[in-house]
């Protein structure tokens, strides 16, 4: 197993019509958003507008949580979707889709049969919490608030806010979460 921790960087936030949005990780490493030749990427935004329409992304299958705020997203012929904190909605890039809300959100975007999914829950301050994987995805741990201890076979990773833990060739194991304060966090699975 290979554990790497990407530190917090504002050199990744970028303007969008919007609000701003911070791209955490994109894969595989040197590909491009703007090339749109990732097989996935993650990313966090903030919608600072009443209502917006999501760009164009064909070929790119997506889900999208909000970590804070709420979004009610149209998918034009689709779906409609109200979400609220970790509330999760899947959706492809090609729809037609319009926002109505202000809020932070984290996206995952998928290509080339790339499969995920996205959890996002709040940690209690002294608290523990044992998280089991039965399969071998590809593992990322995102602090959206507050600081976290991940432990990995007896190794601990300490994760501030805005700080990501990256587990490829990940194989069947026992990870423990704790936290000294309260925290919020987002765990991502990829295959």
């Amino acid at each position: 197993m290979c554990a790497k921790l990407l530190k917090s960087n504002p050199e990744n936030t970028i303007k969008w019509s919007g609000g701003k949005t911070t791209e955490l990780f994109i894969s595989p490493v040197g590909s491009s958003y703007a090339d749109r030749n990732f097989d996935f990427r993650l990313s966090t935004a903030t919608v600072e507008v009443d209502e917006s329409v999501f760009t164009a992304l064909s070929g790119v299958s997506r889900v999208l949580m909000v970590l804070e705020g709420q979004m009610n997203l149209t998918h034009e012929n689709e779906h409609k979707a109200e979400l609220a904190k970790f509330d999760v909605d899947h959706f492809e890039g090609g729809w037609k889709t319009a926002s109505f809300g202000t809020c932070t959100d984290f996206n995952l975007m998928l290509r080339n049969d790339c499969r995920g999914s996205v959890e996002g829950f709040d940690l209690i301050a002294d608290s523990k919490i044992k998280y089991d994987f039965d399969e071998r995805p590809e593992l990322f741990f995102y602090a959206f608030k507050g600081n976290l201890i991940i432990t990995l076979n007896d190794k601990p990773h300490k994760l501030e806010q805005g700080d990501m833990l990256c587990l490829e060739e990940s194989e069947c194991f026992l990870i423990e979460l704790s936290a000294n304060e309260d925290a919020s966090l987002v765990v991502v699975q990829v295959k």
